[in-house]
């Protein structure tokens, strides 16, 4: 990535399983901007977006050597299941049940 005042400070994106399961992927912060609750802000915008397309489940993968994004998670309401993709670079899945507004 090159770094300018232009590239983006964060991003993240959903994708449908199901009617009802969606996945987060890709949630991310530039280290710069890491520790101003960004990346929680951006949590709970793709959970919104996700309820919003019916979604009473999501779901992700990441890799326990991330502990700033499994403690993030786990504060927002994540629990630990089994896997459910084949994701080689994964060793922790979690989820989480939406509430529909």
């Amino acid at each position: 990535m090159v770094e300018n005042e232009t590239a983006s400070t964060g991003c993240g994106g959903i994708r449908r399983l199901s009617d009802s399961r969606y996945e987060v992927k890709h949630l991310w912060v530039r280290p710069k901007a890491r520790g101003l609750g960004l990346g929680r802000r951006l949590l709970v915008e793709l959970e919104r977006r996700a309820a919003d397309l019916g979604a009473t489940e999501i779901v992700l993968d990441t890799n326990e050597t991330q502990a700033e994004a499994s403690s993030l998670y786990r504060s927002a309401g994540y629990e630990s299941i089994e896997p459910y993709n084949e994701n080689p670079n994964a060793n922790l899945w979690l989820r989480k049940t939406l509430n529909r507004s």
